[in-house]
């Protein structure tokens, strides 16, 4: 079986089978090594999150319309000066 033509939900189904035979797997997100930058997240998924390429490219896409929006508050509300 190809991962290429397995859909994120196959392939998580596929995950969480195995995590039964191996336990390993279930906190596999603790063992891994973590970057920095996210080292003081408050809370990681314990597992991998499996999604596929669409669905991840709407959601940086829609982060990053937010992260936009935010920084362009400043200009909205005070016409770029954060003295007033």
């Amino acid at each position: 079986m190809m991962v290429e033509n397995m859909t994120a939900d196959h392939v998580t189904s596929e995950y969480l089978r195995r995590c039964h035979a191996d336990e390993r797997l279930r906190s596999v997100m603790l063992t891994s090594h973590i970057p920095a930058s996210f080292q003081n997240a408050h809370e990681l998924l314990p597992r991998p999150l499996f999604a596929d390429r669409k669905a991840m490219d709407a959601l940086g896409a829609d982060a990053k319309s937010i992260f936009d929006i935010i920084i362009s508050l400043p200009e909205r509300f005070f016409d770029g000066d954060l003295g007033k």
